[in-house]
């Protein structure tokens, strides 16, 4: 696998924990998902892109555009939209 916390060996991959926060939404745990998505909104504002993936130490790798970590936060965004409408918040 390579040395540890690179890439497939402990790389943060938001495409991949934002389909998680899709479902902790889709499965009543709200707050949850709120208090796990802020870091990885947090990323993308901070550098200035949707990165494929970031080291250990937050450092952004692979491509700054990467499709898949843009439309699984967006779909996740748009869930707590659903959400915050459905309960009047």
């Amino acid at each position: 696998m390579g040395k540890p916390y690179i890439y497939q060996n402990g790389g943060d991959w938001t495409w991949f924990g934002a389909r998680m926060i899709q479902q902790l939404i889709a499965n009543g745990f709200e707050e949850e998902a709120y208090d796990e998505i802020r870091p990885m909104i947090d990323l993308v504002i901070k550098n200035k892109g949707f990165y494929e993936w970031y080291h250990v130490d937050g450092k952004p790798a692979g491509s700054a555009e990467f499709k898949g970590s843009a439309g699984t936060l967006a779909l996740a965004i748009k869930m707590f939209r659903e959400w915050a409408e459905k309960n009047k918040i």
